[in-house]
C-alpha cells in the first residue's frame, strides 16, 4: 500500500485523547493495520489504577511503552480489555500480562518465548475462531469471548472513570465500543477511521450488522451521549456525524458498484467481481481482504433479493495458506 499525503496525517503516535485517555501507537504498519495499532490507557486522573484497551501487537518495545505511560501517571495496570479477537488487537496480551508480572525487561525484544508471540491466536478468520483462554492469575482479561464483557456499565476496579460497554458487530461478530461517559468518547475498535474505509471479511464481519452498528453510534451522538469517536488505527474524529455520514454513503457506493457488475454479466462470481471492482490486485493481504469484503457485500445482496449465497469459507484457507488474520 502506497502511502499517501492523508495516510501520512494520519500517522498519530500518541498522546492524550481526553484528561483519562492517552494512546500509544504500536509500530506494526501493514496494509491492513495501515497506520499501526493503537493501544488505549484508561485512567482517571489520581487514579493509581489503569484499563489497557488493546494491547496490539507481541511487540516487547511497545508495550514498554505502554507499561512506561502507565507508569508516568503513577498506575498500575488493572485490567486489559480487547475491542475484538484480530491480531493486531489480542496478540499482545499475553506478553504484556507476563511483562506485568515480571518487570518490562524480563523479555528480550528478540527473543519473545514461544507461548507469548501470539501464535495461539493465530487462525483464519473465514470460519475458525480462536479459543481465547487466559490464566486465571495475572492480570484480569476483558473480552467477549470470555463471557465477562457484557453490554452495559463497565466497571472493572476501584476508581476506574464511569465507562459503558456497547455491541458494534459488523467489522467482526465480537467488536464492543468502550464509552468514557464523563468524556462523552468511544472507542471504536476498527468498526470506523478517519481516512480509509474498514473491511467486513465474510465469515467473521457481517455488512448488515455494520450498517446497524453505524446507525447506533449515530444514535448515541443525536442523543449526546458521545461527541468524538476514537478508533483503534488512526487519528481521532472530532465530527462524527460527518463521519458517519461519509461511511454509509461509501458504503452504498460501494454495493452499487457490485451490484452492477454482478448484474453485468460477472453474477455472483466473486472472483468476477473482485477483478470488476478493484482491477488487478498483487499483494496478497490485499486481495485476500478484497476477496472477503466481496463475499461479504455478494451475500448482503443476495438476502436483500430474497435470495441465497453461500461461499466455502476453507476457500480463504487453500488460496491465502500462509496468511493469518491481522
Amino acid at each position: 500500500m502506497k502511502t499517501n499525503v492523508k495516510l501520512r496525517k494520519a500517522l498519530w503516535e500518541s498522546g492524550h485523547v481526553t484528561p483519562s485517555l492517552f494512546g500509544v501507537r504500536a509500530d506494526n504498519i501493514t496494509p491492513m493495520t495501515v497506520v499501526g495499532t493503537n493501544t488505549f490507557i484508561v485512567n482517571a486522573p489520581g487514579s493509581p489504577k489503569a484499563l489497557v484497551v488493546d494491547p496490539g501487537p507481541p511487540d516487547v518495545l511497545h508495550l514498554r511503552k505502554v507499561m512506561a505511560a502507565c507508569a508516568d501517571r503513577n498506575a498500575e495496570i488493572a485490567g486489559i480489555l480487547v475491542t475484538h479477537h484480530h491480531l493486531d488487537h489480542i496478540a499482545g496480551t499475553d506478553l504484556l500480562r507476563h511483562l506485568i508480572a515480571h518487570g518490562p525487561e524480563s523479555i528480550d525484544p528478540d527473543n519473545v518465548p514461544a507461548t507469548m508471540d501470539g501464535t495461539r491466536f493465530r487462525f483464519n478468520a473465514f470460519g475458525n475462531y480462536p479459543l481465547v483462554v487466559f490464566p486465571e492469575e495475572g492480570v484480569p482479561v476483558y473480552h467477549t469471548e470470555l463471557g465477562n464483557l457484557p453490554e452495559g456499565p463497565f466497571a472493572p476496579f476501584e476508581g476506574c472513570p464511569a465507562m459503558e460497554i456497547v455491541a458494534l458487530p459488523g467489522h467482526s461478530y465480537d467488536m464492543v465500543g468502550l464509552i468514557l461517559n464523563d468524556e462523552q468518547v468511544i472507542l471504536t475498535g476498527d468498526l470506523i477511521f478517519r481516512y480509509w474505509s474498514t473491511v467486513i471479511p465474510y465469515g467473521d464481519g457481517n455488512l448488515g450488522d455494520y450498517f446497524r452498528s453505524l446507525n447506533r453510534l449515530q444514535r448515541l451522538v443525536r442523543a449526546g451521549v458521545v461527541t468524538q469517536f476514537v478508533p483503534a488505527h488512526g487519528f481521532p474524529i472530532d465530527q462524527p456525524i460527518k463521519a458517519l455520514e461519509g461511511y454509509r454513503a461509501h458504503r452504498k457506493e460501494r454495493l452499487a458498484e457490485v451490484t452492477r457488475i454482478v448484474d453485468g454479466g460477472a453474477g455472483f462470481d466473486p472472483d468476477a467481481v473482485v477483478a470488476g471492482v478493484y482491477g488487478n490486485i498483487d499483494d496478497p493481504m490485499l486481495l485476500r481482504a478484497s476477496l472477503a469484503s466481496t463475499v461479504t457485500q455478494l451475500e448482503y445482496l443476495a438476502e436483500q433479493r430474497g435470495g441465497e449465497f453461500s461461499f466455502d469459507p476453507r476457500e480463504f484457507n487453500r488460496r491465502f495458506p500462509n496468511l493469518g488474520q491481522t
